[in-house]
C-alpha cells in the first residue's frame, strides 16, 4: 500500500515527534547516587572519622540522615522526642491477631552508631575522673585537642542523648563543662569573639560550625535565651573579622603558632554557611522564634552573601570548586578541584531552600550534585566518577592539611550524606527552584527552566492541525 504524499509528511512528523520526546526525556534524566552507594559512603564515614571535628560532623550528619525527626532542621524536633522515631510493629503470635494485638516500639537502633561514638567520648572523660565527671568545671569534651572549638561539635549529640534519657549524670556534666570551657576558659578577642584555638586567640572560619550550633542547642534545651543570642552574636563578631574579597571568608587570622591562612578556603566558607543555618534552624524551631526574627533575617542575608560569592567562584567547566576560591576560578595543580566543599555548598543550598523557601542557588546546587552523582566514563573499572570502589569521595582536600589534596576525607563523606538528606527533603517538598538563568551568573535575567520538556507540544499541534485540515478537505469533496 502506498501512502499519499501527505501521509509521508505525517509519518516524518510523527517520527520527529517521537525523537524529540525521547530527547526531552533524556535531558530530564539526571544521575542519582544509589542507596547502595550511600550505604558505602556512610560506612566509610564511620570507619574513617577520628579527630574531634570529624566525629562531631559525623554524629550531626547521621542524625540528619538516619533520624531526621531529631534534627534541628526539622520542625518539631526541639525539644527532641524519641516518640518521633519510626515505629517497628511486631505481630503477637495469637489466633485473634489483629492490629490491636500488636505492640509497637520505637526504632532506636537508628541511633546506635551515633550513640556508640558519643558514648566513647563521654566514657573517656569518665575514666579520667575515676568514674564520675565533676560538675561545673571547665573541661572540653575531648582533652588535649589543641582546638578549643572542635570538641564542641560533639556537644549536639551529647545534649540529645542526655535530654532523651540515654545518658546519665556524666553526660549532663560533660556538656556543661564543655560550655564552661568555651565561655570562661577559652581566649577571646577584645570584642568578645571566642578563639578557635585554645593556646592563643586565633579565628578560623570552621568555628562557625563547631561552636554556635552547640550554644544555640544548649540554650533552647535549657531555656536560656542569652545563650541562644550568644550563638548569633559569635557569628556576628566573626563576620567583622573574617570576610575577604567577593563576599567570601578568609580561613585563619591572628595568632602565630599556626600560620595565618588568608586564602578563601572553599570548605571554610561552607562550614560558615552550614553552621549559621544550624543556628537559624535551632532558633526557628524553638520557643524564641518570634522574638528573634531580626537575628534570623541577619543570618539569612549573611549566608546568601557567601553563597553568592561561592557561585561566582564556581568552575563551570567541571561544576566543582577549587580548594581555594577566586573570581574567576583559577584551577591549577596546586589549587585542585575539591568535591568535598562542592558537596558542602549544595548541602547548604538545599537546607536553605527547605528552611525558608529561598531557592536562589538551586541551579548551581543541582549541577554540582549531578556532577558528584555521575558515572565514570574513562574506561576504568571504577563505576562512579567521584567515588572510588570503596565509596570514598574524590577528589578531596586533605582535611588534616588543608592546602594539600588528600585521598580520604571523613568530613567529605559527611557532606555527601548531608547533601543527600537535604536533597531528598527538597524533592519531597516539590523540587522548588527559581526561574532559569545561566549557572554561575547570580544576577542574570530569569526565564522558566527545563522548557525543553514541553517542546513536543509544537509538532503535536502541527500534526493535529494538519490532520484537521485533511479531514476538512475530505468532507468538502464528499459534499460536492
Amino acid at each position: 500500500m502506498r501512502l499519499p504524499p501527505s501521509g509521508y509528511f505525517h509519518v516524518l512528523l510523527l517520527t520527529f515527534l517521537g525523537t524529540l520526546l525521547q530527547f526531552s526525556h533524556a535531558q530530564n534524566w539526571q544521575p542519582e547516587i544509589t542507596e547502595d552507594l550511600e550505604a558505602q559512603v556512610k560506612q566509610r564515614l564511620i570507619d574513617s572519622a577520628y579527630f574531634s571535628w570529624e566525629l562531631g560532623v559525623m554524629t550531626q550528619v547521621l542524625i540528619e540522615y538516619d533520624v531526621p525527626t531529631l534534627s534541628v532542621f526539622t520542625p518539631g524536633s526541639i525539644p527532641p522526642n524519641l516518640t518521633t522515631l519510626p515505629i517497628i510493629t511486631d505481630a503477637v503470635s495469637n489466633q485473634n491477631d489483629t492490629l490491636s494485638n500488636k505492640h509497637a516500639i520505637y526504632n532506636t537502633t537508628l541511633l546506635t552508631p551515633i550513640f556508640t561514638h558519643t558514648q566513647t567520648i563521654v566514657s573517656s572523660l569518665t575514666q579520667s575522673y575515676n568514674g564520675t565527671i565533676p560538675t561545673n568545671i571547665a573541661q572540653p569534651l575531648v582533652m588535649n585537642d589543641g582546638a578549643a572549638a572542635d570538641p564542641a561539635s560533639l556537644g549536639i549529640a551529647v545534649l540529645l542523648f542526655n535530654y532523651t534519657g540515654w545518658g546519665g549524670t556524666n553526660w549532663a556534666n560533660a556538656a556543661q563543662n564543655q560550655l564552661n570551657y568555651l565561655l570562661y576558659d577559652t581566649p577571646r578577642t577584645g570584642e568578645g569573639a571566642i578563639s578557635h584555638r585554645s593556646e592563643e586567640v586565633q579565628l578560623w572560619s570552621d568555628f562557625i560550625y563547631m561552636v554556635p550550633p552547640f550554644l544555640a542547642y544548649y540554650g533552647v534545651l535549657t531555656k536560656n535565651r542569652d545563650l541562644v543570642y550568644e550563638a548569633y552574636n559569635q557569628i556576628r563578631l566573626y563576620r567583622t573579622y573574617m570576610p575577604g574579597d567577593h563576599k567570601l571568608w578568609r580561613h585563619i587570622i591572628f595568632g602565630g603558632r599556626i600560620p595565618w591562612d588568608t586564602g578563601l578556603w572553599a570548605t571554610g566558607n561552607g562550614w560558615f554557611c552550614l553552621g549559621t543555618l544550624k543556628v537559624m534552624a535551632t532558633i526557628m524551631h524553638s520557643q524564641y522564634a518570634d522574638e528573634m526574627n531580626d537575628e534570623i533575617s541577619d543570618m539569612t542575608s549573611w549566608v546568601l552573601d557567601v553563597q553568592e560569592g561561592m557561585v561566582r567562584a564556581l568552575d563551570n567547566s567541571t561544576f566543582l570548586f577549587t580548594n581555594y576560591l577566586s573570581v574567576p576560578p583559577k584551577p591549577s595543580k596546586s589549587n585542585f578541584h575539591d568535591a568535598a566543599s562542592s558537596a558542602l555548598f549544595s548541602y547548604t543550598v538545599y537546607v536553605l531552600s527547605n528552611l525558608l523557601s529561598i531557592h536562589t542557588y538551586i541551579p548551581e546546587a543541582e549541577k554540582i550534585r549531578q556532577e558528584i552523582s555521575s558515572y565514570n566514563d574513562d574506561g576504568s573499572d571504577q563505576q562512579w566518577k567521584h567515588f572510588d570502589n570503596d565509596g570514598y569521595l574524590t577528589p578531596v582536600v586533605n582535611p588534616r592539611a588543608y592546602g594539600e589534596q588528600g585521598e580520604k576525607s571523613p568530613e567529605g563523606q559527611a557532606f555527601v550524606l548531608g547533601m543527600q538528606a537535604a536533597y531528598k527533603e527538597w524533592v519531597r517538598r516539590g523540587s522548588l527552584a527559581p526561574p532559569a538563568r545561566p549557572v554561575g551568573v547570580p544576577d542574570s535575567a530569569p526565564s522558566r527552566w527545563k522548557v525543553h520538556s514541553f517542546l513536543w507540544v509544537i509538532p503535536a499541534f502541527v500534526v493535529f492541525a494538519s490532520e484537521f485540515s485533511i479531514f476538512g478537505r475530505t468532507l468538502c469533496i464528499l459534499q460536492t
